[in-house]
């Protein structure tokens, strides 16, 4: 079925009435809004943050730019700040009935303060404050310029110090914690001089070398009590050592020989032997032989000579053996006292691995801390520079690049757009209701609709026609309404922002109700 333009011209124009109103009623709300939001002036400042005019490393300790900057923003933002701006700037009238909380909130939504920072280049701070007159918002805008360049001097200055006062108060602990490890490590060697790491391959040395010099001495001590054993064991058998052959008989030079030989036979042959056997008998018939001589002598002079040669073979012996005697007891002072220097060497040898672990520990502890104090030194170095700059206003500065001026034409409501916005929203709801109401109406209004309903092809169609009093009636309700849209809405709008509540702060009320404020303020920040 073709599209029957006349058929629904008709029908728009049969709800003409119901349009008309709604538009009218929309337009004439948002005409009247428009016309009683009182003027919104907003001043702004633009404020560029320069770098150090003096560059030096800063230490790790300093706070970046960003985080300076959100500072002084809910600093100048605080409950105590706007409170104290809005006493002494007089923003609202002493006869207001706002609570604190509620000025503090009506300022920060007045207050706009963004950082905008392009790449490779230098931040931009912008601070807008809105008002009811120019002259207000200009001023507060100023006072919000003033407290952020005393906020971030303030700043810059009060961390300049504390950086400077806490790496003081740092080099002054690792100091005294460096002299603390320095005595410790100082007594720990007093203390384990002689088991340290260090000596360690002298002590060895010496250890080996006490061991080589006490074998030596062992076997010198060998030596030597082989000796004396030997010279008591000819002393008891002969009575007689290394005296001169000429004092001697042919049967005692005879019996010397034989004993000889004996001790030789017997270091070769066993006692049973022949020829042990043999020169034994020879020596006990020598012996008897000397023996009778000495007997038949008998004499004075031969007396006298046996005692001197008696005495003399005694004092010989006597000599001898303290000799050796005094040798070994040498010996064995000397040995007792290597033994005794080994065992100490042998301990200290074995405390070595433990104390080079506590030396390392101690070592590896200073080391650190000593590379910290070095890090304190070079950052108080740079404290103290960066002190110096700020005291002299040379280090970050924010500077004024557009003072707040007194607007010269309101920057909000948007008188135009919105009475724009009102007379299209209203002829687009007008026309939904019309299109809506027809939507709803299943009523026969034409020979196409029976045809296609019913089934039949109607002969004749009469329309409905009005009586002129309905007809009246219809005018009359259509025209009084019309004209409580046109004049009752202002009426009553004007009315409730003059006796009841300011018309932006109900808007404002109903749009954080319904959650539109924040979703602007959201469209807002992601369009700037």
């Amino acid at each position: 079925m073709a599209f029957d333009t006349r058929f629904y011209l008709s029908i728009f124009w049969r709800r003409f009435p119901y349009f008309l109103i709604v538009a009218t009623v929309v337009a004439a709300l948002g005409l009247a809004i428009a016309s009683i939001l009182p003027p919104t002036y907003r001043s702004q400042a633009l404020l560029l943050v320069e770098s150090e005019q003096i560059a030096i490393d800063k230490p790790a300790t300093r706070t970046n730019l960003s985080e300076i900057l959100q500072r002084i923003r809910q600093q100048i933002l605080a409950r105590a700040t706007l409170l104290e701006m809005a006493d002494k700037l007089d923003i609202y009238p002493a006869d207001s009935e706002l609570t604190p909380d509620q000025i503090v909130e009506d300022m920060r939504a007045r207050t706009e303060f963004h950082v905008e920072q392009k790449k490779d280049e230098a931040p931009i701070l912008r601070i807008s404050f809105a008002a009811e007159s120019g002259d207000l918002a200009a001023r507060v805008a100023n006072e919000f310029v003033t407290r952020v360049l005393k906020e971030h001097a303030k700043i810059m200055r009060g961390q300049a110090t504390e950086v400077l006062r806490f790496f003081e108060q740092e080099e002054k602990r690792l100091g005294q914690e460096l002299d603390r490890l320095n005595k410790q490590i100082l007594e720990f060697k007093r203390d384990n001089r002689d088991s340290l790491p260090d000596s360690l391959q002298f002590r060895r040395a010496r250890q080996t070398s006490l061991q080589e010099s006490l074998i030596r001495l062992e076997q010198e001590q060998a030596e030597l009590q082989d000796k004396r054993k030997r010279l008591v064991e000819l002393y008891k058998k002969q009575g007689m050592i290394g005296l001169s052959q000429e004092n001697l008989t042919s049967e005692e030079k005879a019996l010397q020989l034989a004993k000889a030989e004996l001790e030789r036979a017997l270091a070769v042959f066993s006692a049973d032997n022949p020829k042990v056997k043999v020169l034994r008998a020879r020596v006990e018939q020598l012996e008897k032989i000397v023996l009778g001589q000495r007997g038949a002598e008998g004499g004075d002079g031969d007396s006298e000579r046996a005692d001197a040669v008696n005495d003399a073979n005694k004092t010989l012996y006597d000599l001898q053996l303290e000799e050796i005697d005094g040798r070994l007891s040498f010996i064995r002072r000397q040995m007792n006292g290597m033994q005794e220097e080994l065992a100490r060497l042998e301990e200290t040898i074995r405390e070595t691995p433990a104390n080079a672990l506590r030396q390392a520990e101690l070592e590896r502890d200073y080391s650190l801390i000593r590379a910290q104090y070095d890090a304190a030194v070079a950052a108080l170095a740079k404290a103290k520079t960066g002190e110096i700059i700020e005291s002299r206003s040379k280090g970050q500065r924010i500077i004024v690049i557009e003072q707040p001026v007194v607007p010269d034409a309101p920057a909000s409501p948007p008188r135009l757009l919105i009475a724009i916005g009102s007379v299209v929203g209203g002829i687009l709801l007008g026309l939904l209701t019309v299109i809506l109401i027809e939507t709803m109406n299943r009523a026969v209004r034409r020979p196409a609709d029976i045809t296609a309903k019913l089934g039949i092809t109607p002969i004749a169609t009469l329309p409905f026609v009005r009586t002129r009093s309905e007809a009246i009636r219809r005018q009359a309700v259509i025209y009084t309404s019309l004209a409580l849209a046109l004049i009752g809405i202002p009426a009553g709008l004007y009315a409730v922002h003059t006796y009841y509540v300011p018309m932006d702060v109900l808007l404002q009320t109903v749009m954080d109700k319904t959650g539109l404020s924040i979703l602007i303020e959201r469209m807002r920040q992601g369009g700037a």
